[in-house]
């Protein structure tokens, strides 16, 4: 596969932009419309490359905006070398998001109710099932393209060791494969250069997010 070339920028700035763009689009259209998937893409790129630049080394990011390694969603770039990723994200298995702020919009909603203990308990299997969609799919060179779950529900105490065995069957599939909430990201497996993070690695405490959001 032929690689792009990215335009790579360092995680804190490409976070913000994200953030701003976000945050300039309506909630029910946000998650009702595939045109800000990107948008997404490039928030999840930022959480990535800061929690990297925190707990592994110094890097840059990149959001594929081009039609060439169409299974490249975003890009990490350390050490001279870059690394294509796939995306994909995690919510609770009912949960539809866009219905739900549709009927926010409507008036016929108040918020979204969230079951920390549930997301301990039934997160790693989420996780677990979302890998082995990806691996389903069974992408060209798959085994060079690495893999970010973003876990979009409430992983309060979510285990490493949890995640990490109920995902462990689908670890050949790809290069590697790692984690990011809000908070924090982690690798589960890793067998190229890239480096790993032990455990999670804080990117944000819980008040530094908030602090964060509000800018």
């Amino acid at each position: 596969m032929m690689n792009p070339k990215p335009a790579y920028q360092p995680p804190r700035p490409l976070l913000d932009e994200a953030k701003q763009e976000l945050a300039a689009v309506d909630q029910a259209k946000l998650f009702n419309n595939s045109k800000y998937e990107k948008s997404r893409e490039k928030w999840c790129a930022g959480m990535l490359g800061l929690g990297y630049e925190k707990h592994v080394a110094a890097c840059r990011v990149a959001v594929n905006d081009s039609r060439e390694r169409v299974d490249a969603d975003i890009w990490l770039k350390t050490a001279g070398r870059q690394f294509a990723f796939q995306v994909v994200e995690v919510m609770e298995p009912e949960r539809r998001r866009g219905a739900e702020y549709k009927a926010l919009a409507g008036g016929l909603a108040r918020g979204f109710g969230y079951d920390t203990e549930r997301g301990r308990i039934d997160g790693p299997q989420w996780l677990a099932n979302a890998v082995a969609q990806k691996v389903a799919k069974k992408y060209a060179d798959a085994e060079q393209l690495n893999l970010l779950v973003y876990a979009n529900f409430s992983a309060h105490q979510l285990q490493h060791v949890d995640v990490v065995n109920t995902a462990r069957t689908y670890f050949p599939a790809f290069a590697s494969i790692w984690v990011v909430t809000n908070l924090w990201l982690g690798s589960l497996n890793v067998s190229n250069q890239l480096g790993r993070i032990d455990g999670w690695g804080i990117i944000f405490t819980p008040e530094q997010y908030l602090r964060d959001q509000a800018g």
